[in-house]
């Protein structure tokens, strides 16, 4: 992983169907974590309201302006019936927002997300000679994967890792015997023809 840049996220592109893991590192000292860990208003910080009354804080680089994926590879981007929502539980108004605090007998912070998690469900549809990937669903979710812990003498400066992730999970068809004539598919397109897509 490279290092994070303070003034814009980063981005990373995506193949279909493949599982991809990229970050990047924030070298802080003890009193820098700290004041990452408790402000609400820091330049490495973005917010963002859950359920009308709490605010959401979390590092900069774990932004993600994506919110649809196309279901099919020709996915119209005007038709917005051809694209699924990325869910994610910051959308529930009862979310509850984890409380941030900083440790200091152990230099730790929790509460602090640093993975950005994306899990993708797909499977094939169509012809069983020539069938069609089909997205099913897709969620993102932030959690706490690499640990904040400054552990070096407190004004050396200490990476941390920020992880954005994406998993792909395969739902094998249940293929049966269809009777009624299918209907007339006027061309047919690669699975991935609007793969990748970027992750910033």
């Amino acid at each position: 992983a490279g290092k994070c840049d303070s003034s814009s996220p980063t981005g990373s592109v995506v193949g279909f169907a493949t599982d991809v893991y990229v970050g990047c590192t924030q070298s802080m000292t003890r009193r820098q974590l700290k004041e990452f860990c408790t402000s609400n208003e820091h330049p490495m910080l973005l917010r963002r309201k859950v359920g009308g009354t709490e605010n959401f804080v979390y590092p900069k680089w774990l932004e993600s302006g994506h919110d649809f994926l196309g279901i099919f590879g020709n996915a119209d981007p005007l038709d917005r019936r051809q694209w699924v929502k990325i869910e994610s539980p910051l959308d529930d108004p009862g979310y509850m927002v984890k409380t941030r605090t900083w440790v200091d007998t152990e230099g730790r912070c929790h509460g602090m997300p640093t993975r950005l998690r994306y899990e993708i469900l797909w499977t094939y549809v169509g012809n069983v000679v020539k069938p069609q990937a089909k997205i099913l669903s897709a969620r993102k979710s932030y959690d706490n994967g690499p640990i904040l812990r400054h552990t070096l003498p407190s004004l050396e400066k200490q990476p941390f890792a920020f992880v954005t992730t994406v998993s792909w999970k395969f739902l094998r068809p249940e293929y049966g015997v269809v009777k009624k004539p299918p209907p007339t598919l006027i061309f047919s397109v690669p699975h991935d023809v609007f793969y990748p897509f970027e992750l910033g």
